[in-house]
């Protein structure tokens, strides 16, 4: 019978991963004082400052971690450093998200630190062989105006490492339905498209997500839950979710862990994977995600491995590499 401890070892994806919130604390507490010259940032003090009682309070906080950067080089360093992060657990494969339009409040340029993303993956691999997959997060409160022209400048780029276009940032007052050009663009570009939806906001935007934006998966989209014909939409066009059980906790999303609706997601015939978000932010890993679900959830290991196993069907690997790994899988 398999064991959490065989869960651990095992190759494993990660599919709803942000690169700037997998950040390492020390790496974070680096860039704090070789920037800022008289700070004592260390990786203690900055855990117990990421406290959220709200989604809200998450973005300020994310929008305080990214305005620490300085340079476009520190992103290569960055993906090396959480590259790092991931071999540690066994993560062989994972699809991040970055957001290079985050970045102009410091004279950051959304190309070069493209640029920097893409080198720190391919030093990355090198170094380890992990495999690593971007999408560039062209995030919902930077306005749907100018999201189509944002996505048009991150075509140059791409490739096999930056494949794809994500939806993040705050649901609430800014829906999915301005964002449909953009997505149109970034698909005749050839990019894989993805969106969080249905994490703050209700089902509509889950419908929304995958009958406007196309969306190949959808990020958290627990509250599809709230509409039968939504669940039943994505049940029905086989829709990866991409659920992030403490990362829901921790925003106020969901009240306490045992109240997650990850099990009435799974018994509701959907593609559920299991994921970390921002594990710097909230003091999680997929390893530790993994632990909860047995732990306070009532899941065996083997119906974690389930997840696991649908975290490599529901990739955007080649089909060869996935069944490659799965061979390894009990």
């Amino acid at each position: 019978m398999i064991s959490a401890a065989d869960l651990y070892k095992l190759p494993k994806a990660e599919l709803h991963l942000h690169l700037e919130g997998a950040i390492p604390l020390d790496f974070l507490a680096r860039l704090i004082n070789r920037n800022s010259p008289g700070a004592l940032a260390t990786p203690e003090n900055l855990k117990a400052g990421f406290q959220f009682k709200n989604f809200g309070e998450f973005v300020r906080k994310w929008m305080w971690t990214v305005g620490k950067f300085r340079s476009e080089t520190d992103f290569s360093d960055l993906v090396l450093a959480v590259a790092g992060n991931l071999i540690r657990q066994n993560i062989v494969h994972a699809e991040l998200f970055f957001s290079p339009f985050d970045y102009p409040p410091g004279g950051l340029q959304a190309e070069k630190i493209t640029e920097q993303v893409l080198l720190g993956a391919e030093k990355a691999r090198a170094e380890t062989g992990i495999s690593l997959l971007f999408f560039a997060d062209i995030v919902r409160n930077h306005g749907a105006e100018t999201a189509a022209a944002r996505v048009k400048r991150l075509i140059p780029f791409r490739s096999p490492v930056l494949a794809g276009i994500g939806l993040g940032g705050s649901e609430s007052g800014f829906p999915n339905e301005g964002f449909f050009p953009a997505f149109e663009t970034a698909r005749e570009a050839g990019f894989r498209v993805v969106a969080h939806s249905g994490e703050t906001q209700g089902a509509e935007y889950v419908r929304s997500a995958v009958t406007g934006l196309n969306a190949e998966r959808i990020g958290h989209g627990i509250r599809c839950l709230d509409d039968p014909e939504v669940t039943e939409l994505v049940r029905s066009r086989r829709i990866p979710l991409e659920v992030c059980p403490t990362s829901n906790v921790k925003t106020g999303v969901v009240a306490r862990i045992q109240d997650h609706p990850i099990r009435k997601l799974i018994d509701a015939g959907l593609i559920v994977t299991l994921n970390s978000d921002d594990p710097s932010f909230f003091d999680t890993s997929l390893n530790q995600e993994i632990e909860i679900l047995i732990r306070d959830l009532g899941f065996s290991a083997g119906d974690v491995l389930t997840l696991l196993k649908n975290n490599l069907t529901a990739s955007f690997l080649p089909e060869e590499k996935k069944r490659s790994i799965l061979t390894l899988y009990p």
